[in-house]
């Protein structure tokens, strides 16, 4: 199995674990949604953990750990920024909007850094088993797999890529 699929098969079990971990979680907790006398939102369902901070964590996460090999450290400081930003917004729009306490979006963060942690780690051991070298996460979930990421997946693909020479006039 190519690197890309190994990183896209894990980013689907993750995302389903969390959703899962999630759903379980509002449902054995049963918490109500905060009551406000001029609410700006009104959602349905319980309120613990919050699902968009936990889905918002996972996605930024799950990025975050795919990507890492093929960025530029200028262009892990944008992603961490961006993610962190994009996170933390969701998080506070979700209290904002009255549906949320801050409680169920830092439970959501937690879980969903739990599962990252929980599938990475269920990856890595997979990786060592199949003899690859560990890999430090500053390095990304699947650093051998830079190369697939890069370059795309498809082995027998006709390369479009010219010379940069042959694209410039005269």
């Amino acid at each position: 199995m190519s690197g890309a699929r190994r990183l896209a098969l894990w980013s689907l079990v993750t995302l389903v674990v969390g959703g899962v971990l999630g759903v379980v979680l509002k449902i054995l907790v049963e918490r109500a949604r905060p009551t406000l006398d001029q609410p700006v939102a009104h959602a349905n369902g319980f309120s613990f953990p919050s699902g968009h901070a936990l889905n918002s964590f996972l996605a930024v996460g799950i990025l975050l750990l795919v990507f890492l090999p093929v960025l530029t450290t200028a262009g892990r400081v944008v992603a961490y920024t961006l993610g962190a930003f994009l996170v933390l917004l969701t998080g506070f729009d979700r209290v904002a909007l009255g549906v949320h306490y801050v409680s169920d979006v830092v439970a959501g963060w937690i879980v969903a850094l739990a599962c990252l942690a929980g599938t990475a780690g269920a990856f890595e051991i997979w990786r060592r088993e199949h003899g690859h070298r560990p890999s430090p996460m500053h390095e990304g979930l699947d650093p051998e797999a830079a190369s697939d990421i890069a370059e795309g997946d498809e082995p027998d693909a006709p390369t479009t890529r010219r010379h940069p020479a042959s694209t410039t006039r005269e």
